[in-house]
């Protein structure tokens, strides 16, 4: 798996273009394209259903606490940086403003099939289309619990800066790129109806709130030491990622 190491001394603060490769580092890191997703999604797992069985098992848990882990990081935000992260987190919870509703049609799904409805339940409705049960999902693998409890620690402890680098970036990015994969594979089995497959297609719901995190990231990196917090955020969100899915083993 890829590593991203930053310059041990830094004379500036953050630039865009630095941030963005920084976004690009989270997108292709070997955590956020574990191996057996990605044969999936071109076409060559070997057993798709016990991919998908496991991915879902595996990601259940994280799915249900993507709130807590906004509200850790929100914590630490003043208000001119938490209206990005504060629409995810309406988002996460099934809110859709006019603009979401607006995208989410283009997508060809109606806006009031997933109206309040959060992704953690759109998440469930994907699994049961698989045929797990609601005791399958109930409780976490021991990995997924480890991981989940280590990364909301780190973010109700981190700095500003260091706390929004781990979720925008290690957290958030990464995800996107998962849900991608999966929702690839899927669309190639063509094993599910479209209703499934919501919770994926909705990874990319209003686009611009990625650049408003961006955005917010420049404002919070600007200064030397906090460029370094926000990279040191991103570098331990993933490596805490990238623990997570070598304890699941051969899953992923």
């Amino acid at each position: 798996m890829s590593t991203f190491d930053p310059a041990p001394t830094r004379p500036r603060a953050a630039s865009t273009s630095e941030l963005q490769a920084l976004r690009r580092h989270a997108q292709t890191h070997g955590a956020s394209n574990p191996p057996a997703l990605q044969r999936l999604a071109h076409g060559r797992a070997d057993d798709a259903d016990a991919v998908l069985a496991a991915f879902a098992v595996a990601f259940s848990g994280h799915v249900a606490w993507r709130p807590h882990l906004l509200r850790a990081t929100l914590a630490h935000l003043p208000a001119p940086h938490a209206a990005a992260l504060q629409r995810r987190l309406a988002q996460e919870l099934g809110t859709l403003d006019a603009d979401d509703c607006t995208w989410v049609q283009g997508l060809g799904i109606a806006p009031r099939s997933v109206l309040g409805i959060p992704r953690s339940e759109l998440f469930t409705r994907f699994a049961q289309a698989l045929g797990l049960s609601s005791d399958q999902l109930a409780t976490p693998p021991p990995a997924t619990a480890r991981y989940r409890t280590r990364l909301l620690q780190f973010l109700t402890q981190a700095t500003p800066a260091g706390a929004f680098g781990a979720f925008a970036f290690g957290v958030e990015a990464a995800d996107r790129t998962t849900s991608k994969l999966v929702l690839r594979g899927l669309l190639t089995t063509g094993s599910l109806q479209r209703t499934a497959l919501a919770c994926f297609e909705l990874a990319d719901l209003a686009n611009d709130t990625n650049e408003r995190l961006l955005r917010v990231a420049l404002a919070l990196a600007d200064t030397p030491t906090t460029a370094d917090e926000l990279h040191d955020g991103v570098h331990t969100a993933l490596q805490f990622r990238e623990q997570w899915l070598a304890e699941l083993g051969t899953l992923l």
